[in-house]
C-alpha cells in the first residue's frame, strides 16, 4: 500500500496533516526544520492552486451550459425561420428565394429503385383445399407483392403463369384453386415506384384425392419447396 495516496486533494491533505506532525518532532524523526518549513510553504501554494483549479472548473461547467443553452435557442429559431423560408419557395413557387435567403434549395430526393427480391416463401395447403402463402421482404418505399401461379393437370406440362393478386401484406392465400391440379408453383415479386424485384424461386404445392377428401376440388397430398 502506498504511503501517500494518489488522488490530489488526498496528497495535499496527507502532507497538511504530516507536517503539523513532523514540525515539533523533527530532530526526533531525523528531518531539518527548514526542510519541513519549506514543505509547508509548498503544500501551501499546492491546496491554494488545488482550490483555484475546482473554481476554474465549476466556472467551466457554468459556462458550458451557458453556451449550450445559447446554441439551442439559436438553433430553434433559426431552425424554424430555415423552415419558414422554405415554405414560402415552395408556396411561392419561387426558386429565387433560396438564392436571396443565400440557403441551398432542398435536394431532389434520391429514388430507391427496385426492391430486393422477397426470401423465405413458404406455402401450406389448408382443410379447405386453400393455399396458404407467407414470405419476407421489406415494405420500404410503400412496396406491394404481387402474386403469381401456374398449374398442372395429370399428364400435362406446366401452365403460363397467371397474376392472383397484388397484396402490401407478406402474405397471401389462394381460395380459388381449380380443380383436378396435380401441382401448382407459387412465385412473388415485389413492386415499388423505382421498379420490380425479380422473382422468387417458385414453391412448388402437390395436390391429389387421397382418402376421398377434397375441398374445392383439392386436397393435399404433399408439399415441396
Amino acid at each position: 500500500m502506498a504511503t501517500v495516496p494518489n488522488g490530489i486533494n488526498e496528497r495535499i491533505s496527507f502532507y497538511e496533516n504530516h507536517v503539523n506532525i513532523w514540525g515539533p518532532n523533527a530532530a526526533a524523526i531525523g528531518l531539518n526544520p527548514a526542510d519541513i518549513a519549506s514543505l509547508v510553504t509548498l503544500v501551501q501554494t499546492a491546496r491554494a492552486a488545488h482550490t483555484a483549479a475546482l473554481a476554474a472548473r465549476e466556472s467551466a461547467k457554468a459556462a458550458t451550459l451557458e453556451q449550450t443553452n445559447a446554441l439551442k435557442g439559436m438553433d430553434t429559431l433559426g431552425g424554424d425561420l430555415i423552415k419558414t423560408i422554405r415554405a414560402f419557395a415552395e408556396t411561392t413557387q419561387n426558386p429565387d428565394v433560396y438564392a436571396t435567403a443565400q440557403i441551398p434549395a432542398p435536394a431532389a430526393p434520391t429514388p430507391m429503385g427496385p426492391p430486393e427480391t422477397p426470401t423465405a416463401l413458404s406455402a401450406t395447403i389448408t382443410n379447405a383445399g386453400e393455399v396458404e402463402l407467407a414470405w419476407t421482404a421489406s415494405r420500404a418505399g410503400g412496396t406491394t407483392f404481387a402474386i403469381e401461379r401456374r398449374t398442372q393437370t395429370p399428364g400435362q406440362p406446366f401452365g403460363a403463369w397467371e397474376l392472383l393478386g397484388s397484396t402490401p401484406k407478406k402474405e397471401f392465400t389462394d381460395t380459388a384453386v381449380p380443380v383436378g391440379l396435380e401441382s401448382a408453383q407459387y412465385r412473388i415479386t415485389a413492386d415499388r415506384t423505382g421498379g420490380q424485384s425479380t422473382p422468387t424461386e417458385p414453391v412448388v404445392v402437390l395436390f391429389g384425392s387421397a382418402s376421398g377428401q377434397s375441398a374445392g376440388g383439392t386436397s393435399s397430398l404433399g408439399l415441396a419447396a
